[in-house]
């Protein structure tokens, strides 16, 4: 855990481009910390798709218990195009979301100053939202199976699940964000066919909404 001003972060580059692009992350972060009077102390893991095909496992069974000590984890990617790509996601990415409960996916998206972007006569002042998304309900429960998977009448399964709990203390996340940026959300769903988990999420976030007036 942090002493003061000094953090112990978890640094896992994973496969692919993670190692092309995580130590020139750690330089942006070593530099902020410089900036802000702050001290950052790493230590890399290399789990991932190498580490599979090296052990046979996407990390050790003992890796969240080690990982849980430091105050943060940064992390590339996972895959490789020789791994069944099925993989990374049920042996690494879900159970690091779960084992921590990150329920929040949160992706700014800024243009920057004196940056062109894609989009004609739009500046800087004019992009600047973030898009926060559950994490680990829906689709990434992985609550599904195969009914005799080669016979003529086979069928698979994917069931998305949503509670209450998890719909709620996303959308809070979302408002107690907007009451810090530009007191605005917009709620993104597909409700208009998936007519009961999604209906049953704008529910909830309607709901929610109440208690924040001063967001629209």
């Amino acid at each position: 855990m942090n002493d003061k001003n000094r953090y112990r972060i978890a640094v896992i580059p994973g496969d692919g481009i993670g190692p092309e692009i995580v130590p020139a992350g750690v330089k942006v972060l070593d530099a902020t910390a410089k900036k802000f009077g702050f001290e950052l102390q790493y230590e890399e893991f290399p789990y991932g798709a190498g580490y599979y095909k090296k052990t046979g496992a996407f990390m050790p069974d003992d890796a969240l218990d080690v990982l849980k000590t430091f105050d943060a984890l940064y992390f590339g990617a996972v895959g490789l195009p020789d791994v069944d790509d099925t993989l990374p996601a049920k042996l690494f990415t879900f159970k690091v979301r779960t084992g921590f409960d990150q329920y929040v996916n949160y992706r700014p998206a800024r243009l920057l100053l004196g940056i062109e972007g894609p989009l004609r006569n739009k500046m800087s002042e004019d992009i600047d939202f973030v898009v926060v998304r559950e994490n680990t309900e829906g689709e990434f429960v992985q609550s599904g199976g195969f009914v005799r998977p080669d016979f003529a009448d086979g069928m698979a399964t994917d069931t998305s699940i949503f509670t209450r709990k998890g719909i709620e203390r996303i959308a809070r996340y979302a408002f107690k964000l907007a009451r810090r940026r530009r007191k605005h959300v917009t709620n993104v769903t597909k409700s208009n066919t998936l007519i009961h988990s999604l209906a049953y999420w704008d529910r909830i976030v309607e709901e929610v909404s109440i208690d924040y007036p001063d967001v629209e």
